[in-house]
């Protein structure tokens, strides 16, 4: 197994203190605390007001929401234990069309024999869960560089029974060494304008047997697609994907109740706000 450094004794301290001032808060009424160890608290409760008050008041009679177990798509059969786990595209993660355009793409890497698989930007564990699920036999390394978030990924770990999944902090540059051992590996790359970066042109040699899954965001990196395109093109076999709309995304769900909803709802449950020029590329090694 590859090493990287071990966060879970960090972690577990800050969640300590997490709760210790969670406690003095609420027994001296004192708001004024340290706004990063609230994080977590935050998140949830804004997560839970969105659904409650901009989501459930369109949703009467209607089961969309009901559950925290994903029914459709790629990642069915995943469960978060309550919605408001999943953070950001609820409905489109329960729904099964969350990123769907990935899907195909994503299903015919499920044959290959990856030796490791490393998801960067793990959020609360989608993916993650997952390729420990479709790969149970290797491990999944799972970099979230978020405090909080990495309490949502460890709880839906938890929750999946992912044995395989290990949880890490923030991933660095220097971690790409690592890798360049031969092994045949996949790594799944979601770090918000972090990957022209990451993947610049001293790694990419290091990359020539490992297969990669890319999102990109020319909106916080400009032209960051294209140079990855030209850039990975040398030593593999890229395909770009482009973002649907959110119309084209309403009309691939095939749930009932979602598809009684009226249009301007189902827009409504479906709107990501994701920027229009995130796109993806899937740059296949010589192994396939």
């Amino acid at each position: 197994m590859h090493q990287f450094p071990n966060i879970d004794t960090e972690d577990y301290l800050r969640r300590l203190k997490v709760g210790f001032l969670r406690i003095v808060r609420n027994l001296l009424r004192i708001n004024k605390v340290p706004s990063d160890v609230l994080d977590f608290d935050a998140t949830q409760q804004f997560v839970s007001g969105y659904i409650d008050k901009e989501l459930r008041p369109d949703l009467t009679g209607s089961n969309v929401l009901n559950s925290s177990t994903l029914k459709y798509g790629y990642c069915a059969g995943l469960s978060f234990g309550n919605t408001k786990n999943l953070q950001a595209g609820i409905a489109q993660k329960l729904l099964g069309v969350y990123e769907v355009e990935l899907t195909d793409r994503l299903e015919e890497l499920n044959k290959n024999n990856y030796e490791w698989i490393v998801n960067i930007g793990a959020a609360e564990g989608l993916y993650s869960m997952q390729f420990a699920k479709t790969w149970k036999k290797i491990p999944v390394y799972s970099f979230e560089q978020d405090y909080s978030t990495r309490q949502l990924l460890r709880d839906v770990k938890r929750i999946n029974k992912s044995d395989n999944v290990v949880v890490l902090g923030e991933f660095k540059t220097g971690y790409m060494s690592e890798f360049a051992t031969g092994s045949r590996g996949l790594i799944f790359s979601d770090c918000e304008g972090f990957e022209k970066e990451l993947f610049a042109s001293d790694a990419t040699p290091l990359l020539s047997n490992i297969d990669l899954v890319i999102e990109t965001h020319d909106h916080l990196v400009a032209n960051t697609h294209d140079a990855l395109v030209n850039q990975l093109g040398s030593t593999h076999k890229v395909f770009q994907i482009n973002q649907l709309t959110l119309q084209q995304r309403c009309s691939l769900v095939s749930d009932s109740s979602f598809r009684a909803l009226s249009a301007k709802t189902q827009m409504k449950l479906l709107d990501e706000n994701r920027h229009p020029s995130n796109r993806w590329l899937i740059a296949l090694s010589s192994n396939n």
